[in-house]
This record gives structure tokens, C-alpha cells and sequence, in this order.
């Protein structure tokens, strides 16, 4: 009668042992699903982000009444020069009156 005991209390402890087994699976089951989604929503939102701004990330644009300075480039995109190219210096004027630097690279 005792060992029959033993044997209901082991029972029991393994069916509560497998139920919140099971429960802790569900439970673990849904946060991965909640992760993933959100996952999923910041990679999407983030490759839609750089595709509609790639343009202003690959160039700097001129900030309104301070010119841009070839000095500030980077070496090797300072002028033609470092490259020991032939040419000339011309500046484009737009129909809206904006300036635009230009350099011609020559023949040698």
C-alpha cells in the first residue's frame, strides 16, 4: 500500500512535471513568434529606410550657404592630382545660378 502510494505521488509529480513542461514550451513557442515578428518588422522597415534614402547616404549634399571644400575629402578624392592626372579646373553655372566645380581630365 505504501509503494502504491509511492507509485501515485511519483505520478503525479511526473504529470505535473510534463504539464508545465508543456507550458513552458507553449510559453517559450510564443515569445518566438513575438521576436521573430518584431524581427522581421525592424529588417524590413530598415531595408525599406536605406533603400528610399541610399542617395543621401552615398552623398552629402551642400548645406545651405557653406560650400563644400575639396580639402575636406578624403585622400585620394581630393583632386585629380593625387592621381598624377592632367586638368582643368572649370566652375558650370546653372540656369538657377548655382555654381557646380568640375574638373576636365585630359589627354596625355
Amino acid at each position: 500500500s505504501s509503494s502504491n502510494n509511492n507509485d501515485e505521488v511519483a505520478n503525479d509529480f511526473l504529470t505535473r512535471d510534463v504539464f508545465l513542461s508543456s507550458q513552458i514550451l507553449s510559453f517559450l513557442g510564443e515569445c518566438g513568434k513575438v521576436i521573430g515578428g518584431l524581427t522581421a518588422f525592424f529588417l524590413g522597415y530598415s531595408l525599406i529606410y536605406l533603400y528610399f534614402n541610399q542617395g543621401n547616404m552615398i552623398y552629402l549634399p551642400e548645406l545651405e550657404g557653406i560650400p563644400r571644400q575639396n580639402s575636406c575629402n578624403p585622400r585620394g578624392y581630393r583632386t585629380p592630382a593625387e592621381y598624377n592626372l592632367l586638368y582643368e579646373e572649370h566652375n558650370i553655372m546653372t540656369q538657377d545660378g548655382i555654381s557646380i566645380h568640375a574638373w576636365l581630365l585630359l589627354q596625355p
